[in-house]
């Protein structure tokens, strides 16, 4: 397959797991700004439920696009420093094209 493809559906992935993350965290301020009925309340708790269960299928579908997209690439590997704290840096390495991290 074409990982060009593979690195569409990890960017759209990406934009779905951020948008879920929203969703999760509004239906928690509702949660914990209670003041609707119970019933209510149960439902924001039951469709919490829901997105982080969309949350995990989504992890699990960009977890296993990464797979593909690691195994198809002919890896280009940089050293670069990256900074920790203002003053602590890390020394990593990764592949430019498919940003793949050795650790």
């Amino acid at each position: 397959m074409d990982k060009n493809y593979f690195f569409l559906c990890r960017k759209n992935y990406d934009k779905i797991l951020d948008n879920l993350d929203s969703i999760i965290v509004n239906f928690e301020e509702i949660i914990e700004y209670n003041q609707l009925p119970e019933p209510y309340i149960l439902n924001s708790k039951i469709h919490k439920g829901f997105f982080l269960d969309k949350k995990e299928e989504v992890l699990y579908l960009k977890e296993e696009c990464n797979k593909c997209i690691y195994s198809s690439c002919e890896h280009k590997f940089i050293i670069d420093l990256i900074d920790i704290t203002p003053d602590t840096s890390k020394t990593i390495k990764y592949c430019e094209i498919c940003e793949y991290c050795e650790k």
